[in-house]
């Protein structure tokens, strides 16, 4: 029988082509001696539960992000100093080890966070984090990084150097950690359901903006301003979704053509009609204005299918529509300023939440609603149940219901359906309510069974709500349900 100690050692070896730390090894070989444990309480038999702890070690750490550098790249932990391949924006040596703040290095290898995670953020990391957090924002979303993906990913990037730099971690260099984070940060923004639909639909509408310092009260409470970053170099200004339009066959009179059964004939011609271009525009956050590109259906131009987008596109809660945004008094500023020196005039300073009046009165209260939508809180720590959704497939963030579908028709004959969720197994549309009419005298008891009423009900309108809130888009993943045990080495701490 293989021991523990044997199972990890050969993980190490075969996933990370190295040899594993005191704590690391400790670590590891208690999580795969209580997958064994549990798999003997399941009533397999001691050989089956080996197999079963020894392939979960192996998931766990050739499933981390050092098992996948080593998979995908051959680099190893002595090959990945200096390596070009994870040069990162913020790689400052000198701030890393004079200015850097490290917060719990547990929380990471746990793969997930404390529901105070916001009142642990140190500004000094945020700001030497925005310029490279705003560069993958523009690469995968093509829009800026606002306040709260500053802090969520801050937090994360935080606490991945400073696992990566322990033992369990591998013993990293400050360097080598902070290229290690980022790469574990891009993977999860990535994973999101804004880069999902960025690549569907070749923009997601304009970023968030930031809150920065002005001056401090009489009572010592900052006072803020928001500001937007411009956008990043690295952004695709003329991007191009994969979301295509198939084309079916009209009449002389412009009427699809239809067969026997009334299903529309396509011609077996597809196009991708969501094209972009982003035109310099200091009025507009980022400095770019997102313009639709005209698509030419063979007939003339559209850009109906763009105009719905902009109409309807929401934020992840559903709160902003995100091609919408003030059109006075706002600012873009460059992401370089917020590393600037103190004495500097143009020096920005980020105004966490945590500082604000706001947040201190939460903090205060001990609540933590507002940094944590979406979340449950389990024994102080944050747990996501995943909506079911499929972003790459549903159309999330328009506002579609459950089964609900919306016909895109360009002209031409080209027409791209807008899906939201599927019907899942044993749903029922809600039913409109029984109503009654009649006066003080009395009168009849009328039921209307007309199923294609619209009701507009409290009851029905929270229906759809909810409905909706189902194919809106997934806020933010990433954790594990299980409070205890991680299901990887290296768990991340970001949001899918």
């Amino acid at each position: 029988m293989a021991t523990a100690s044997e199972a990890v050692d050969a993980a190490y070896s075969t996933y990370l082509n190295r040899t594993a730390g005191a704590t690391g090894k400790a670590y590891w070989e208690k999580t795969w001696e209580d997958d064994y444990q549990k798999a003997l309480n399941n009533n397999m038999t001691s050989a089956q539960a080996e197999a079963a702890a020894t392939a979960s070690i192996n998931k766990h750490i050739g499933g981390s992000t050092e098992g996948k550098v080593y998979a995908e790249t051959g680099i190893t932990k002595t090959a990945i100093e200096g390596t070009a391949a994870y040069d990162t924006i913020d790689d400052a040596a000198d701030w890393y080890e004079t200015n850097f703040t490290a917060d719990d290095p547990n929380e990471y290898a746990t793969g997930t966070r404390d529901e105070d995670w916001s009142a642990k953020l140190s500004s000094s990391n945020l700001e030497n984090y925005t310029q490279g957090l705003n560069k993958m924002y523009g690469e995968y979303q093509g829009n800026t990084v606002g306040q709260e993906g500053l802090e969520w990913w801050g937090y994360q990037k935080t606490q991945a150097i400073d696992h990566y730099m322990s033992d369990a971690g591998g013993n990293y260099s400050f360097d080598t950690a902070s290229k290690l984070a980022d790469f574990n940060v891009s993977e999860d923004i990535k994973a999101n359901t804004g880069h999902q639909n960025y690549k569907k639909f070749g923009s997601i509408g304009y970023g968030n903006p930031l809150e920065i310092k002005t001056s401090v009260d009489d009572h010592g409470d900052i006072t803020t301003e928001e500001v937007y970053l411009n956008l990043d170099p690295a952004t695709n200004l003329n991007p191009t979704g994969t979301k295509t339009a198939t084309q079916y066959q009209i009449d002389a009179d412009g009427e699809f053509v239809v067969d026997d059964d009334g299903n529309k004939i396509a011609t077996g011609n597809t196009a991708t009609p969501y094209s972009w271009q982003y035109v310099p525009d200091a009025t507009a956050p980022g400095g770019y204005k997102i313009t639709p590109v005209s698509f030419d259906t063979g007939v003339g131009g559209s850009v109906v299918g763009h105009d719905y987008h902009m109409d309807n596109y929401v934020t992840d809660d559903g709160t902003r529509k995100t091609f919408q945004y003030p059109t006075t008094g706002l600012q873009n500023v460059d992401a370089s300023q917020f590393t600037l020196a103190a004495n500097d005039p143009n020096k920005l300073s980020i105004a966490q939440w945590a500082e604000t009046p706001a947040g201190k009165a939460d903090i205060a209260a001990g609540s933590f609603v507002h940094k944590n939508k979406g979340f449950k809180v389990v024994d102080g720590k944050l747990v996501h149940t995943p909506s079911g959704v499929d972003h790459t497939i549903q159309d999330t963030n328009l506002g579609l219901g459950i089964g609900e579908e919306v016909p895109i028709n360009w002209g031409g004959g080209y027409v791209t359906t807008l899906s939201g969720a599927p019907v899942p197994a044993g749903y029922t549309p809600p039913k409109p309510p029984i109503q009654t009419t009649g006066g003080a005298g009395g009168g009849n008891t009328i039921i209307n069974l007309d199923q294609s009423q619209k009701s507009t009900t409290a009851a029905d309108k929270a229906q759809k709500l909810q409905d909706r809130s189902q194919a809106s888009g997934e806020g933010r993943k990433g954790y594990t349900t299980n409070k205890y045990k991680p299901s990887g080495n290296i768990r991340t701490l970001g949001i899918v």
